[in-house]
């Protein structure tokens, strides 16, 4: 074998400037780096396009979030500087939000910056966790970077380099004016930096673009209320749960549509009219009456199983309880004429003699218990 002086066989290529290691540039050429990355995102956008293929959007989301979004991008945006990202993160996001509206409105209208801020945030935040390219590229470096800090001191111990060069101090630069109220000082020293530097940051940056919603979208006491009711745990699980028929975890499309829509606080109707189905309520541009109406069979059926269900446990259990018990026992003899609505199911001498009341809300599985 013919051996160049040095290591590596003379057949072996050896690129004089660049060259790619585990999908990410290793070089300090902006032209390289700029296009390996913007190939990179072109693939990306690419199979996003094939999504509409699938003709069901709970799944489209779900691969759209685990398998095309972010993670495809995530080693470049750690390892390169965000400078040379930037093109590449932008052409991403262009593709990320067109991906969105058509899962989410099929490309109609009412898709704007508010419905592509919310679902950029994290799923703690009520958001779809469809990060954007831009916003990640802001933490993604730094992090990266301070966290292999003694690790690239120990490699380099004896090369004379120590510390961190041009390209973090520019790009923490970058991101101070991002946060503002973030004080970066334990970024500045090896000694200081956080353990899980990329959690602190994304946390503290998506704290600050939620605080900074209400204000900058001029945020409806409707919206504000809705946004509120998306962070509670069970209030997402329907974003998690992978789609088998077999096990009931399965959506319709036109379901699935309209509860995006619902989250994305995009209107359902152009104008407001006449439930087609109880004829009686007023159905709303943003469909409230629709998640309750109780005509719907879909809903009441689901709501009286679970009732029924219920009940029949406490009855081979030997609990005594009544199915759609009037409450008029909570109000007093001057109050007249109770108007409260039966219970679902009211169990006798539950906890200490006390009765409790079990509430089943149309909707997603969830109760209430008084």
């Amino acid at each position: 074998m013919k051996l160049r002086e040095g290591l590596f066989s003379v057949d072996i290529r050896r690129p004089s400037s660049s060259v790619k290691l585990l999908g990410g540039a290793v070089s300090r050429d902006a032209d390289f780096i700029i296009g390996l990355a913007m190939r990179r995102a072109a693939n990306v956008v690419d199979l996003m396009g094939l999504l509409p293929q699938l003709y069901d959007p709970h799944s489209e989301l779900l691969l759209l979030r685990l398998c095309m979004g972010i993670a495809k991008l995530f080693f470049g945006l750690k390892t390169c500087q965000p400078v040379h990202m930037e093109e590449a993160t932008l052409f991403f996001d262009k593709g990320l939000r067109g991906s969105i509206e058509n899962i989410v409105v099929c490309g109609g209208p009412f898709f704007g910056n508010l419905q592509w801020r919310l679902a950029s945030l994290p799923i703690r935040f009520g958001g779809l966790v469809l990060y954007s390219a831009k916003l990640v590229s802001s933490y993604a470096f730094v992090a990266s970077r301070a966290q292999s800090w003694v690790l690239q001191d120990h490699i380099l111990c004896d090369s004379g380099i120590c510390g961190m060069d041009d390209d973090y101090v520019s790009a923490l630069a970058c991101l101070r004016d991002t946060i503002p109220s973030f004080d970066f000082s334990g970024f500045t020293n090896k000694d200081t930096v956080p353990s899980k530097s990329q959690q602190t940051l994304a946390n503290v940056l998506f704290s600050e673009m939620v605080k900074d919603m209400e204000v900058h979208f001029d945020m409806t006491m409707r919206q504000k209320t809705v946004f509120e009711c998306l962070r509670p745990p069970h209030a997402r699980d329907f974003l998690l749960a992978i789609p088998i028929d077999g096990l009931g975890q399965h959506i319709s499309p036109v379901e699935y549509h309209t509860i995006l829509m619902y989250r994305l606080m995009i209107l359902l109707f152009p104008v407001d009219a006449i439930c087609p189905v109880c004829h009686n309520a007023c159905l709303d541009s943003f469909g409230e009456h629709a998640v309750h109406c109780k005509e719907l069979p879909g809903f009441k059926y689901r709501h009286d199983i679970v009732r029924d269900v219920l009940f029949d446990i406490c009855r081979r259990a030997g609990i005594f309880a009544k199915k759609e018990a009037p409450m008029n026992f909570l109000t007093g003899p001057s109050d007249g004429r109770s108007t409260l609505k039966p219970a679902d199911v009211l169990v006798f001498g539950w906890v200490g003699g006390k009765q409790c009341v079990r509430e089943f809300d149309r909707g997603f599985s969830s109760h209430k218990v008084k």
